[in-house]
């Protein structure tokens, strides 16, 4: 009832939400009114919301309960009917009315055979050839540039259908005036998303660092932007929104003219970004799937658990980045990864690397998944900054963790930080025990690990 009468839109317009960005799938990106992050995505044409912080989901009117402080869901529902009836917010809804956009997206064959034959007219630059090596990629067939500066849009257009491509339903083509488009992103690597048959389901952007300037949004506040987007042509009429996939980072076999997945010893290891997936399947040999984000815990999440049963996987490996320790949100969300892998029948490992540390004594110990949580000078700061340090410091007494700690890399940075930590230990020490340690996230991810490992042995 409610997201047929209440907009989303109007909702975040009643309440003071500023839209800090819309997005190119067309989703409005704001303030979450729990975690404080501006991380809250909104999708107009659903009326629903996600936090990628703290993965709370929400629909008009749970937003308003929580924004108002509105205890009862029947008390919000009609009190936002109230302020929508005044008329106030007539322009907003109409505004909604005509940018409404249907988004049919095709088949995975099709979107597959489109994507495939993109590549066929698409090259990788030397420089990005060269970051990807940098990383520890041997081999790059699966990437390519995408430069709206030298690619010549109506030639690309022109190859893909005379080859029998289909546009309709395939993210980032749109049909407008009589021809069909690409839409415009700024120089980056294209990373494919691949599911368990080898076929390419979506594609992500991987921006180019200097491109990536930060910039002040709506709010007065410096912003970044997002260093991986989907490529989606969403916000266009008859275009195609983009769509957040998982991909298959493993070695292939032929069976009944298709390639499908194979793992070793029954093993595949989770961890995020298809990019960072890739890396480390090459240089360890090891089978991974990669999320687009440790929140990408859907029904598509289920299904592919499903799926990886039935390819012989017995054991899933969980292996997200190792600032998960200073995350709550990404905690939350891996400890209800590891709840729907067991349910689904998995045996389970939590992979951990960079985990030791020193207490001002001298001893030497581990930090331990779901038990111990970091501060650092940077995180603590930033928390301060976007008003979020109550929230976090709830959440993480919430979860049930009984060891924070402030985490200086070096004995000089404690020095330099020590009214940080007293400022810190004075407004929440009387409720809970707070650490100093000598600690430096050095290995961030799964990647950065291997490749570690491997020049080592080299």
């Amino acid at each position: 009832m409610a997201r047929k009468i209440i907009p989303f839109s109007a909702v975040l317009a009643m309440n003071g939400y500023e839209v800090k960005k819309e997005t190119s799938s067309g989703d409005l990106v704001t303030i979450c009114p729990w975690c404080k992050n501006d991380t809250l995505w909104v999708k107009d044409e659903k009326n629903t919301g996600h936090c990628w912080s703290c993965a709370r989901t929400s629909n008009p009117i749970t937003f308003h309960m929580q924004a108002c402080g509105i205890s009862e869901y029947k008390q919000a529902l009609l009190d936002a009917k109230k302020k929508l009836e005044s008329g106030e917010y007539s322009e907003i809804i109409a505004h909604e009315s005509e940018s409404a956009k249907t988004s049919y997206v095709s088949p995975i064959m099709v979107r597959n055979k489109t994507y495939v034959t993109l590549f066929k007219y698409l090259g990788l630059s030397e420089d990005h050839k060269k970051n990807l090596e940098d990383r520890g990629m041997n081999h790059t067939f699966l990437y390519r540039t995408l430069d709206f500066k030298v690619l010549n849009e109506s030639e690309l257009i022109e190859n893909l259908l005379k080859d029998g491509c289909k546009l309709q339903g395939v993210a980032p083509f749109y049909y407008e005036n009589g021809k069909w488009h690409i839409k415009k992103y700024p120089r980056g690597i294209l990373v494919p998303y691949m599911d368990s048959n080898s076929m390419i389901q979506g594609l992500q952007l991987r921006i180019d660092d200097d491109l990536l300037k930060p910039y002040t949004g709506k709010d007065g506040k410096t912003h970044t932007p997002s260093k991986y987007v989907w490529l989606s042509s969403g916000d266009k009429e008859n275009g195609t929104r983009g769509e957040s996939y998982g991909s298959c980072l493993c070695n292939y076999v032929n069976y009944n003219n298709m390639r499908v997945a194979t793992f070793r010893n029954g093993i595949c290891t989770i961890t995020e970004g298809a990019m960072k997936g890739d890396i480390a399947h090459q240089l360890s040999g090891k089978s991974f799937w990669a999320l687009a984000g440790v929140n990408a815990q859907g029904k598509r999440f289920e299904k592919e658990l499903k799926n990886l049963k039935n390819l012989g996987v017995s054991t899933i490996e969980i292996a997200f980045d190792m600032d998960r320790f200073l995350n709550i949100s990404v905690l939350t969300a891996i400890k209800k990864m590891c709840e729907t892998v067991k349910a689904n029948g998995f045996k389970l490992r939590i992979l951990s690397w960079n985990t030791e540390y020193a207490l001002f004594n001298g001893d030497h110990r581990q930090l331990e998944m779901f038990k111990d949580f970091v501060f650092t000078p940077e995180s603590y700061k930033r928390a301060v900054s976007k008003e979020r340090l109550d929230y976090v410091v709830s959440a993480v007494k919430d979860f049930g963790i009984s060891n924070i700690f402030f985490a200086f890399a070096n004995k000089d940075e404690a020095i330099n930080n020590q009214d940080l930590f007293n400022e810190f230990k004075k407004k929440y020490g009387k409720d809970i025990q707070i650490t100093p340690i000598i600690w430096k996230l050095k290995l961030k991810g799964i990647d950065n690990y291997y490749a570690y490992e491997v020049k080592h042995i080299l």
